[in-house]
This record gives structure tokens, C-alpha cells and sequence, in this order.
């Protein structure tokens, strides 16, 4: 699961079929058709980021893993600079 975390207005918000955005539009994402890559848009690169989350937490089967935050090199996310149109 991916999560998109916004330091400007608090958001943190899963990732879904259809683009989600921050409060204050900081950071949007989408899962592409496949459920696994994901097109991402950050503003404020140094205000937002994009959080993994293992299954196993997401649904329920542990109450403690790790989590990361995905780099700019990830080959799960193509980090755009604008929104697509």
C-alpha cells in the first residue's frame, strides 16, 4: 500500500484508482491500472513524500512492521513534475 504524506497541510492519504490530492494540493497521486506502480506529483519535494505500508499492517495481520518512504530512483513510482492532463 501507498500512502502520500503532506508536512504543508497534514495530509496522509492512500493511494487509489482515481488521483488523490492533499488539502492544499501539495502532493497527488494515482495507482496505475496494474495495482502495483503509481504516478506521483510533489510541489515541495522537501514537504512530501511517498510511504509504503506492508500489507500486514494494512490488513490487520500484524500490529507492528516496517514502513519506508519511496525514493525518487523507485521503480514503483514515476515521480512527475506536473499532473497529467
Amino acid at each position: 500500500m501507498k500512502v502520500i504524506c503532506c508536512d504543508v497541510c497534514q495530509s496522509f492519504i492512500p493511494l487509489s484508482s482515481v488521483w488523490q490530492q492533499c488539502r492544499c494540493g501539495n502532493i497527488s497521486g494515482v495507482y496505475l491500472s496494474d495495482g502495483l506502480h503509481a504516478q506521483v506529483v510533489i510541489e515541495d519535494k522537501t514537504r512530501g513524500r511517498v510511504i509504503g505500508v506492508p500489507n500486514s499492517i494494512r490488513y490487520g495481520f500484524k500490529r507492528e512492521d516496517t514502513c519506508w518512504v519511496f525514493k525518487e530512483t523507485s521503480d514503483r513510482i514515476d515521480f512527475l513534475k506536473e499532473h497529467p492532463k
